[in-house]
């Protein structure tokens, strides 16, 4: 078994026609970090215990075809930096713990349509270290939270492709790092705001 490798880290399998469900023998790699799944076959939910994958800084499972809700439990995976969860098929919600994940810097969950419709919770306000939230296509609803100006080390916004409703919030004036804004295809209204702080 690959876990026998015990100073195990680094695991990439991505780009591979691997099937089944996700394999959770991998949480006897106990000093794993760095897990890509990327670009494979696998279906059904990622398991309710992912937290026990304890030493995580990147987890990548995009473009696969798991389905079902995101657990509340990745939220404990205190070490992330990145989590990739774009083009796959679940059909239940992502959880507003995410928003616990104080040392993530990337987050993709775009391209997931068959998400129960869901508006983009409070709590990711805390993620303070994010850089970049791609969100395109992920069946959003409601308004824009005026806590996403909280969000002070975002370069890249997208929110593209959703059925978002509402003014766009003055509080996005505060991401002063801000590079890449993307808020088409949706049904904002109102006036756009603080566009010559944005250009600063």
């Amino acid at each position: 078994m690959i876990c026998n490798l015990k100073n195990l880290t680094f695991l990439n399998l991505a780009l591979n026609h691997i099937p089944g469900e996700f394999p959770t023998f991998l949480y006897n790699c106990t000093k794993l970090q760095v897990l890509d799944l990327s670009i494979n076959n696998f279906v059904g939910p990622i398991p309710s215990d992912i937290n026990r994958l304890s030493g995580l800084q990147h987890l990548r499972l995009a473009r696969n075809n798991f389905s079902g809700d995101i657990p509340p439990s990745i939220g404990q995976l205190s070490g992330l930096r990145t989590l990739f969860l774009h083009e796959n098929q679940f059909n239940g919600t992502f959880p507003k713990e995410i928003g616990d994940l104080s040392n993530l810097e990337l987050l993709t969950l775009a391209y997931n349509k068959k998400f129960v419709p869901a508006k983009i919770p409070d709590e990711f306000g805390k993620l303070k270290k994010l850089k970049t939230m791609w969100m395109a296509d992920a069946n959003l609803i409601g308004e824009i939270p005026d806590s996403i100006g909280n969000i002070s080390s975002l370069e890249v916004l997208d929110l593209s492709r959703n059925n978002l409703v509402g003014s766009i919030p003055s509080t996005l004036c505060l991401l002063k790092n801000l590079i890449h804004l993307d808020l088409s295809d949706n049904r904002l209204s109102g006036v756009i705001p603080c566009l010559d702080e944005l250009d600063e």
